[in-house]
């Protein structure tokens, strides 16, 4: 009945130690020599999230920075790219510049070169897990023209109150974006992100869907924050993590009884598909 396994990575494939754990691994690579195809749907970047599976030893579909950018793993061509409107950034920078709050930017580089863009004031060290290698980090003195006309997506990280009036005031522009805020921070910290309204893992996945000829009841997808909604919503069967958040288990048709932690893909895949494993 299902043809495709989309997967989410923080939260859900990846354990808090931000690793696939050897069950999970052995479970997709089965599923995918029999026939079921695996896709990556995350809100990281292309680079990182290579990294972050790269154990996986057969081919599969990257949908990555929440549907902006796609592409095959054994492939170095680009399925599809979808930038924020650079107008729209500006406005977006405007509005929070006047309450001393500045953007983390995740840029598409053909070259693999750059892949983030921080604020001035703060350490590149600290955001070494979200890329890679430490060069693909650069301040946003340091950017250019070039780097700034392909935004993948504009994030914020702040406390809960600031983060909640920030989104307010940038929704009353009512620009052509998409945006979402999600819950996943420690010490009281949440995160808006804003995209070119194409850039939702959703859409990301629907256009690979339409190239396979594959319906979304085919589709069996696994997530645990709010920029999950839609796609969990969409699948044929869309499966919330036991820690996934309040807002996604009220949107999903099945909540899994297991966390990240406790190989939750994985055991859910099993019960599922365990005829053919």
């Amino acid at each position: 009945m299902y043809k495709i396994v989309c997967l989410d990575l923080d939260g859900t494939l990846l354990n808090d130690e931000k690793q696939v754990s050897q069950f999970n691994l052995q479970v997709l690579e089965a599923l995918y020599y029999n026939g079921i195809e695996i896709a990556i749907a995350t809100g990281r970047g292309l680079s990182k999230t290579a990294d972050l599976i790269k154990n996986f030893n057969f081919p599969h579909i990257i949908i990555a920075n929440n549907g902006a950018i796609a592409k095959y793993s054994n492939f170095n061509n680009i399925l599809f790219y979808n930038p924020i409107d650079f107008k729209s950034y500006e406005k977006i920078l405007e509005i929070s510049a006047n309450k001393n709050m500045y953007p983390y930017l995740h840029i598409f580089d053909s070259k693999n070169e750059r892949s983030l863009i921080i604020p001035n004031e703060v350490e590149k060290e600290k955001h070494i897990g979200s890329v890679s290698r430490l060069d693909e980090i650069i301040h946003n003195k340091e950017a250019g023209m070039e780097e700034l006309k392909n935004i993948l997506s504009v994030v914020y990280i702040d406390e809960v109150e600031k983060v909640h009036k920030l989104n307010k005031d940038i929704l009353k522009l009512r620009l052509d974006l998409s945006t979402h805020i999600l819950s996943s921070y420690l010490r009281g910290n949440v995160m808006v992100e804003y995209l070119n309204p194409l850039a939702q893992k959703s859409i990301g996945i629907s256009n690979y869907l339409k190239y396979k000829n594959i319906s979304w009841k085919e589709v069996i997808s696994f997530g645990d924050d709010n920029n999950d909604i839609e796609m969990i919503k969409a699948s044929g069967l869309g499966i919330c993590m036991k820690n996934g958040s309040d807002l996604l288990k009220l949107n999903s048709r099945y909540i899994s009884k297991y966390t990240n932690n406790e190989d939750g893909v994985g055991r859910e895949l099993v019960e599922i598909f365990g005829g053919i494993l």
